[in-house]
């Protein structure tokens, strides 16, 4: 891929254009996770029960947190793990900062 025109404005008004990485699926989970996000009552209740359930090791607690905020906001836990998304993200012309 080429690298984005530095002189030319980024235009993020194209929600065709700049969602076009993401399936129908992916995109409606993504709303609902954001949507909970923005229940503050919700953020803090489930970041604690969140704690409790990892300190106690319950079952199935890391798979829920993979498959919700942890794949929203990561590629993956290592850079082996990461380069599957670093590779589809360049494809549309995504820069990723490993961090």
């Amino acid at each position: 891929m080429s690298d984005p025109d530095p002189l030319q404005p980024l235009d993020f008004s194209n929600t065709e254009i700049a969602f076009s990485s993401k399936s129908d699926k992916e995109l409606k989970k993504t709303a609902w996770l954001f949507s909970m996000m923005n229940n503050n009552s919700l953020v803090q209740l489930f970041s604690k029960v969140g704690l409790w359930a990892i300190k106690l090791h319950i079952p199935l607690t890391k798979t829920i947190i993979r498959n919700t905020i942890f794949h929203q906001f990561c590629g993956g836990e290592t850079l082996i793990d990461s380069q599957k998304t670093i590779e589809l993200l360049y494809e549309y012309d995504v820069q990723t900062i490993l961090d």
